[in-house]
């Protein structure tokens, strides 16, 4: 009787771990060779589908939160200097919502004026840089606006909300949420502009209205909520 001569095993052990160590390594060379005969390991085509995927779908949602935020401030704007009074409405709507001294307060309209067409004008150069800026700022200023309302509402003054022309609706919890979602739209356009991707041209362009009808819709809020849930008016 032959003794048959016992096999190796590819994966040796040893007291001190290195066998296994060493067994697993050569277990992953063996299978990287019998699916390559390279060596190495590839990376699903599945995987590898998802990052371009991924990165076109976050430059597509930038490029609508952009062109909303655009709207909304080109809105905000025009409201403020177009027509009798509107200014000088505005004015007085900072003067109500006490966010800053008596001395600065129309000096404080024509820089907060002035900081949205400047947030307009960067949004719409087709730029990664001025967008980036131009969503810092808009997150900035928003956030500054929500300070002021939170300060309005805790006070239960009835101030007038003039933040996109001639409302007579008082500042409330609506316009807290509607400022917040403001500022979620400019964190994604931010975000999203960290990641650039190729995109397709259609797509931008489906992009880019659905992100000025959201804009458009959003500089709206107090009309379309008017009509659902009245509430008083203040002269």
């Amino acid at each position: 009787m032959h003794d048959t001569p016992a096999r190796a095993s590819p994966f040796p052990l040893s007291g001190d771990g290195q066998g296994l160590e060493c067994g697993f390594r050569g277990l992953d060379t063996h299978i990287a060779e019998g699916n390559t005969g390279q060596g190495h390991l590839t990376v699903p085509p599945t995987m590898a589908k998802v990052s371009p995927h991924l990165g076109a779908c976050v430059e597509y949602l930038s490029l609508a939160c952009r062109c909303a935020i655009a709207i909304i401030f080109v809105t905000s704007a025009a409201s403020k200097l177009t027509g009798p009074g509107s200014f000088p409405a505005f004015v007085r709507a900072v003067r109500r919502m006490k966010v800053v001294p008596r001395p600065l307060i129309k000096a404080t309209a024509i820089i907060v004026v002035s900081t949205e067409i400047l947030i307009a004008l960067l949004l719409i150069i087709p730029l990664s840089i001025t967008g980036l800026v131009g969503f810092a700022i808009a997150l900035g200023l928003l956030t500054a606006f929500t300070y002021g309302i939170i300060g309005t509402v805790r006070r239960k003054d009835q101030t007038p909300c003039r933040c996109f022309g001639k409302s007579s609706v008082p500042l409330g919890p609506r316009h807290i949420i509607r400022n917040v979602c403001f500022m979620a739209m400019s964190a994604l356009g931010f975000i999203g502009l960290l990641f650039p991707a190729d995109f397709d041209i259609p797509m931008a362009i489906v992009a880019s209205i659905a992100g000025l009808v959201v804009g458009g819709l959003g500089t709206m809020v107090d009309d379309i909520t008017e009509l659902f849930w009245p509430s008083p008016k203040t002269p």
